[in-house]
Formats: C-alpha cells, sequence, structure tokens
C-alpha cells in the first residue's frame, strides 16, 4: 500500500498521471495550475497519508507563480463525512495539524527530490 509519494513536472502531466492512489480510497486529482491560473503551474509535489488519521493526505506543492518566484503551498485534503460529499475527496480549508514525524518525513521527501535544500 502506498502511503507516500512525489510527482514531477505536474503541469505537463496528463489526467491518471495527476491522480494519487491509495488503496481503498477513491484516486486524488492534482490540479495543473494553482487557481487555475494558466501562469501559476504546479511543478512538483509531495505527498503522504497522516499516520494518526488514514482518511488525511498532506501535500506540499511547488509552485511557479506569474513566472517570477517558486513557492511552497502546504494543504491537506479529507474523506468527506457529510452527505453531500461523503466518501470522496474534501480540500480542507483550515490550517492542519500534522504529527510531527509526519511533518519531518513531508520534508525530507521534499529534499530527497529536489524541492528543498535542507
Amino acid at each position: 500500500m502506498q502511503t507516500d509519494g512525489f510527482l514531477d513536472n505536474v503541469y505537463k502531466l496528463k489526467r491518471e498521471h495527476r491522480k494519487i492512489s491509495i488503496n481503498g480510497k477513491p484516486r486524488l486529482k492534482i490540479n495543473r495550475f494553482y487557481k487555475n491560473d494558466k501562469d501559476s503551474p504546479i511543478l512538483r509535489v509531495v505527498w503522504l497519508r497522516q499516520s494518526t488519521d488514514k482518511n488525511k493526505v498532506i501535500i506540499l506543492d511547488e509552485i511557479w507563480l506569474h513566472k517570477k518566484r517558486k513557492e511552497l503551498r502546504l494543504r491537506y485534503h479529507i474523506i468527506g463525512k457529510k452527505p453531500r460529499m461523503r466518501g470522496r475527496w474534501v480540500f480542507g480549508q483550515y490550517a492542519t495539524l500534522i504529527p510531527h514525524r509526519d511533518f519531518l518525513k513531508l520534508i525530507n521527501l521534499a529534499n530527497k527530490n529536489g524541492m528543498i535544500r535542507i
């Protein structure tokens, strides 16, 4: 079972290659561009499944904002519980809480794949 991963050149990938697959869960689609802005492609993505909540995925995106600078976005998605979104991935709209070891693992994955330098 895959619990973490890395996607490179996300803005160039086709549909199926931009999805996170976790056994027993629906596939999570990664957008190509930040806020649907064609001037801000998502370059690389590192993700992991939270160790304390198997229905939560933490994602670190590297975004090329307006062809000027690279920035990082930390976000999360959870499996919906309310009737309208039950069983589907929902974007986490609030600040995420991450176990210390998961945060370090995410940073190490980003470092190993060249997103950041430690």
